[in-house]
């Protein structure tokens, strides 16, 4: 068996590598972020996802993250925590599911987005917000890499300290990053052959909106 280098550093792993019982099945994005299983399962497939010493405490703030969610009773459109390790020569944390590359929603093409059902996604866009801001979450502004697509619902990846409160905040988002899921959903409507595709919110839609959102405009 390998000797695991200390600390643990982008790159460093290989396939077979155990830390701590999950093996290491592949590299998967970023340098840090591996795909794994447990010890004697080799088909459970979990995130592995290592964090090096020069990326200071993060590690916890997103251990903390999913706690909250999962402390909630979790939601669809986030990962679990599955395990972590906070010395800083080990940081890690292993999660679930795994989520590949192609399902990135904003490098997803036509044919891809033509399976999804807008308003359900939308729905559940607003849904996954307000349950992150009951939580503690701002969600108000991620990384569009972190942005994925499962069982054709939305999915967020990458929750880091910017995205922590201290107390449940009121849901809020950027127009700009909802115009632009929007415009991708619409790309992916006329690939299906829609000639005017558009949205209509419902009135139980437009009753969520307003009880639950804040909305604001900025001009600079």
């Amino acid at each position: 068996m390998r000797k695991i280098p200390k600390p643990l550093k982008e790159h460093s792993l290989q396939t077979h590598d155990n830390i701590d019982g999950w093996i290491i099945n592949s590299h998967l994005a970023n340098g840090c972020i591996y795909v794994c299983h447990p010890e004697g399962e080799p088909e459970n497939y979990h995130i592995f996802k290592l964090r090096e010493p020069t990326h200071g405490g993060g590690i916890m703030k997103e251990v903390e993250i999913l706690k909250r969610i999962q402390e909630a009773g979790g939601h669809p459109c986030f990962q679990d925590l599955i395990d972590y390790n906070n010395d800083p020569d080990r940081w890690y944390l292993v999660l679930s599911p795994v989520l590949w590359p192609h399902q990135q929603f904003f490098g997803m093409k036509e044919r891809a987005l033509s399976k999804i059902d807008p308003m359900p996604f939308i729905t559940d866009y607003f849904h996954a917000l307000a349950f992150a801001c009951s939580v503690g979450v701002d969600l108000s502004v991620f990384d569009e890499e972190h942005f994925f697509v499962k069982d054709g619902r939305p999915f967020f990846l990458g929750l880091a300290e910017e995205n922590i409160q201290q107390e449940p905040i009121k849901p809020e988002f950027n127009m700009v990053v909802l115009y632009r899921i929007l415009d991708r959903l619409f790309r992916g409507s006329e690939y299906r052959g829609a000639t005017r595709p558009t949205v209509v919110a419902t009135r139980d839609m437009i009753q969520y909106m307003d009880c639950k959102f804040k909305f604001e405009m900025t001009t600079d």
